[in-house]
């Protein structure tokens, strides 16, 4: 993989530019309990991550905003059970879209602005709703962005190829000039190089069958790894 030829640079969102503030589970809860009722924070936690990934593992006939927020009432329908009411689901997806419940990577935007400055295009790519909007403003950091792009609106959501395909359509931009920055192997880099973009997994440990060239520690490391391979170019 070279990055010589890199002129955009993509990242995924939850859990690349943000994660949840100050977790899932005590999110969930603090809702849960305006309502009337009461379950722990590590158990909403656990529930919520077996029920995720259940749900992302279950194909859609089409992938737009309705559909989207079917999923996620499908998904708490299944973590609450019997506590489940409209009413909560209307008040956690309306929270969830609102920059307080998340909370920017450490010097994520000083890592931004460096991109900028060297010239690179930024653009989000993420399997999101258009809540997302929202939440980049929130958080002072759409700025940065020339261009957003959610799974909602592209009709299409990651693992498949198809995402980085269209985003490279959309962008009038060969996949070889295209780098993307993920924490998922399976939802970002996989997909990512299949398409023949480049791409780097941003996680805390080099998973089974990833080189460590292809995995960022954290995301302020970024531009001193396109700048070492500038100079080494």
């Amino acid at each position: 993989m070279s990055f010589n030829t890199i002129h955009t640079i993509s990242f995924d969102a939850t859990g690349t530019l943000f994660d949840p503030f100050p977790s899932i589970g005590a999110i969930y809860s603090e809702i849960l309990q305006e309502h009337g009722v009461s379950i722990s924070e590590p158990d909403l936690e656990m529930r919520f991550m077996v029920e995720f990934h259940k749900s992302r593992n279950l194909p859609m006939k089409s992938i737009d905003e309705t559909s989207e927020k079917n999923r996620w009432r499908c998904v708490l329908e299944s973590i609450l059970k019997e506590d489940y009411s409209e009413a909560i689901f209307d008040s956690l997806w309306e929270t969830m879209g609102q920059g307080n419940r998340w909370k920017a990577k450490p010097m994520l935007r000083r890592t931004l602005q460096a991109l900028k400055e060297a010239g690179f295009r930024l653009v989000v790519v993420s399997n999101w709703d258009n809540r997302l909007y929202r939440i980049l403003s929130d958080l002072n950091i759409d700025g940065y962005f020339d261009q957003v792009f959610i799974s909602t609106e592209l009709g299409a959501e990651k693992p498949s190829e198809e995402v980085f395909t269209r985003v490279s359509r959309n962008l009038a931009a060969a996949p070889r000039t295209l780098l993307h920055i993920g924490n998922s192997p399976a939802n970002d880099f996989k997909p990512a190089i299949r398409a023949g973009w480049n791409a780097l997994l941003l996680h805390n440990r080099i998973p089974h069958g990833l080189e460590p060239g292809n995995v960022l520690g954290s995301i302020d490391q970024l531009p001193e790894v396109l700048k070492s391979e500038q100079t080494v170019s």
